[in-house]
């Protein structure tokens, strides 16, 4: 009876480790839950927008207008405008733009509206620093209609509110321009003149698409990966000038620590298509 007793604490002893070593197995041999990480943030080549504070009757602008043809020259992902003061190419709502910045006189340069610009190029060269949100634009036109079909790409989630603003622009329009440099032999509108006859003047504001402010961009666009479109006509426009016509378009943030700094810009002329430019 011992033996077999035995024998039967063996058998069960035996039994229960093959269960548990089949147990271990079988756990072994489970499919795994995949780990989903959030997809990788996109990237995109930053322009940086530069607004000009400016007027016809300012005797010191010329020392600006020097400074950013300058910059232009060797920087190619500057986007300018020439925002006009009270002379006679003033856009009816820049003074209002220009009060907002608690700005009291011009030149004024302002840099993607979070720093004033003094004539350093190599500050301008710093910001060029890859954003998470890229701008496509295709500029057209019908008639005497100039069309502008802007998009938006999101590289990530933006939790904070976004602005688009759209912008047109002539380029190359002549008016005197009054120079106190006319006399200083170290500026290069030396002896050009006081004013200066015929002065031409570079991406000059003219009309708004959009809220001068900029318009809201709504939540549900500003996810990863997300589009947003916007098309614009700027009609009453004369044949004529469509060579000099620029269209800018630009995001920036609504509010907040960030509140109105620019996130990235684009400018394009009639008959150009610019698509996202991805680094």
């Amino acid at each position: 009876m011992k033996k077999i007793f035995n024998h039967i604490i063996i058998i069960l002893v035996l039994t229960f480790i093959t269960i548990s070593c089949s147990k271990v197995s079988d756990t072994s041999d489970e499919p795994e839950i995949p780990n989903n990480p959030a997809p990788a943030s996109l990237f995109f080549e930053k322009n940086v927008l530069l607004e000009q504070y400016t007027g016809t009757w300012c005797g010191y602008c010329p020392r600006a207008v020097g400074q950013i043809e300058d910059l232009l020259a060797v920087d190619n992902k500057v986007v300018h405008i020439a925002m006009h003061l009270s002379d006679e190419i003033t856009y009816s709502y820049t003074s209002s733009l220009f009060q907002s910045f608690g700005f009291t006189g011009v030149p004024t340069v302002h840099a993607d509206r979070s720093s004033v610009w003094t004539g350093n190029i190599g500050a301008i060269t710093s910001m060029h620093i890859a954003e998470n949100l890229g701008l496509a634009i295709n500029v057209s036109n019908s008639g005497t209609t100039v069309t502008a079909n802007v998009k938006v790409k999101f590289g990530k989630q933006y939790s904070e509110a976004l602005k688009l603003s759209v912008y047109l622009l002539t380029d190359n329009i002549t008016a005197n321009q009054a120079n106190y440099y006319n006399a200083d032999q170290s500026s290069k509108y030396y002896q050009k003149g006081s004013p200066i006859a015929n002065f031409m003047h570079r991406n000059v504001m003219t009309k708004s698409g959009t809220d001068i402010f900029g318009e809201l961009i709504p939540a549900a666009s500003t996810v990863h990966s997300g589009i947003y479109s916007k098309t614009i006509d700027f009609a009453g426009i004369s044949a004529s000038t469509f060579p000099n016509i620029r269209i800018v378009a630009f995001v920036s943030y609504s509010n907040g620590t960030n509140g109105k700094r620019v996130i990235n810009s684009v400018m394009g002329s009639v008959g150009e298509n610019k698509d996202f430019v991805q680094n």
